[in-house]
C-alpha cells in the first residue's frame, strides 16, 4: 500500500490518518501530534523514509505568510496536485485530499517515492512530502500516487 509504511512511524502519535488507496490511484494524509517540542526533526524522519525506498530530494522552510494562499473551498490545504507541491497555483481539486493541520512556521522535506502519477496521459515521479513544524510538535505526510482517472476524491 503506497505510504503505508508511515503507519509504523511513532504509531502512538498519529491524531489523524486519512486517504483512499483504491486500486490505481490514491491519496494518503497522517497527523501525527505530540505535547514535547523536538519530538519530530529531519534526523528521525529522514533515515526512516530512506529505509523504506523514499530517497530524500530536498527541503523548504516555509513561513506562515507563505502558506495564506493554501486553501481549497475556504479550508486550509497542502496543495499537492499530480505534478507534485505547488504553493502558487490555482486550485485543484486535489487538494482538498490534503488538509493543513497547522499554521506555524514550518519545513517540508521532499522525497522520491517508487510511486508514478498519470494526468492527461502524462506520467510524472510521485513525490511524498513531509511537514514538520518549527517547534518539532506537529508533523504531516502527504502522498498522492497513480491515474487521476481512477481517483476517488472526498466530498
Amino acid at each position: 500500500m503506497p505510504a503505508g509504511y508511515w503507519k509504523g512511524f511513532k504509531p502512538d502519535l498519529i491524531a489523524k490518518d486519512l486517504g483512499d488507496q483504491g486500486g490505481h490511484a490514491g491519496y494518503r494524509a497522517i497527523l501525527w501530534t505530540s505535547t514535547s517540542p523536538g519530538t519530530f526533526t529531519a534526523s528521525t524522519v529522514i533515515p526512516f523514509a530512506e529505509a523504506n525506498d523514499w530517497p530524500f530530494i530536498d527541503s523548504t522552510r516555509y513561513a506562515p505568510e507563505d502558506m495564506r494562499s493554501w486553501f481549497f473551498r475556504g479550508s486550509a490545504v497542502f496543495p499537492l496536485g499530480f505534478d507534485g507541491l505547488h504553493s502558487d497555483t490555482e486550485e485543484v481539486d486535489t487538494h482538498g485530499c490534503f488538509p493543513r493541520w497547522f499554521d506555524s512556521t514550518v519545513v517540508v522535506y521532499k522525497f522520491k517515492t517508487p510511486w508514478m502519477t498519470v494526468e492527461d496521459e502524462i506520467w510524472n515521479d510521485a513525490y511524498g512530502y513531509v511537514m514538520i513544524s518549527a517547534d518539532g510538535q506537529s508533523m504531516a505526510l502527504y502522498h498522492l500516487w497513480g491515474d487521476r482517472a481512477n481517483l476517488v476524491l472526498p466530498i
